[in-house]
């Protein structure tokens, strides 16, 4: 982010608060400080608060409240607030959806001028073809309770959904380690480097673009065979082992005319040389 841009119009440092200091949302903060705003931000973890209130994040606990006598730890307002809180709905988990309002409600209440909210791709219906912001959704999906509690933000909202989340401490090779096998070796991928997810979010701030929603996920899609053999290589470990799949696949598109962003990790093959296990 540029430095003139980390200030608003009468020179005051932008505020920006960060719900859900995790993979992503941690190095977002400080990448946002880096470049001039001023930044706090939610974690559950008490031992991580200490950490990243001495790297400059005003941090406090918080997690999805189940009921409401559970107050949100910040009543100032800020510029701008991205939600990154992964909705944890694996093994039929079901969505904190009286969560995820809720929050949307306390960040109305404390006064926030723009919202981007984390979401992902699996949103969408496999249908083997182009997925566009627009495609048809999985019906079934719990991401789209997820945005519909952030549905009232109207124009004020941008919703981010990525791809696969590849990047420090996420190997794609780890993702089937053990010797597990791959299915629907044919299928493309569509990861996203954490740098990238840093920098579409990092590119909605500086342009005030606010009330559209975005894949981001990169412009290289090999097939999951190409992709995760190199990955196995480049790891040192022993080759990957795939089996076909009868499920349909999902191609997801990136390109926006109107979004003025240039991926960093453009090659994925290029990426997995610089990327390593630990």
């Amino acid at each position: 982010m540029s430095k003139h841009l980390a200030t608003d119009i009468v020179n005051k440092p932008i505020k920006i608060i960060i719900v859900g200091l995790g993979w992503l949302g941690k190095e977002l903060a400080l990448s946002l400080i880096n470049d001039g705003c001023q930044v706090a931000g939610t974690s559950r973890s008490q031992e991580k608060i200490t950490d990243f209130q001495s790297r400059g994040i005003d941090a406090r606990i918080y997690e999805l409240p189940a009921s409401p006598d559970v107050p949100f730890p910040f009543q100032e307002p800020f510029d701008i607030a991205v939600v990154a809180i992964p909705p944890n709905t694996r093994g039929g988990k079901e969505l904190n959806e009286f969560g995820f309002r809720s929050l949307s409600q306390s960040l109305a209440k404390v006064g926030i001028h723009r919202l981007i909210l984390i979401s992902s791709t699996g949103i969408y219906k496999a249908s083997n073809k182009l997925i566009l912001e627009s495609s048809e959704l999985e019906e079934t999906s719990e991401l789209i309770k997820m945005e519909n509690c952030f549905s009232n933000w109207g124009d004020d909202l941008s919703i981010i959904r990525f791809g696969g989340l590849i990047g420090p401490g996420r190997h794609p090779a780890q993702f089937f380690n053990g010797g597990r096998s791959i299915p629907a070796p044919e299928h493309p991928v569509n990861f996203i480097h954490q740098d990238d997810c840093i920098g579409i979010i990092q590119c909605l701030i500086e342009n005030g673009i606010s009330g559209i929603v975005l894949n981001g996920v990169s412009p290289h899609h090999p097939s999951r065979r190409e992709f995760y053999t190199q990955a196995f290589e480049k790891a040192g470990l022993n080759p990957a082992v795939f089996h076909d799949d009868l499920r349909q696949y999902k191609l997801i598109s990136s390109e926006h005319s109107d979004f003025p962003y240039n991926f960093i990790h453009k090659d994925l093959f290029i990426l997995l040389e610089k990327m390593s296990l630990t």
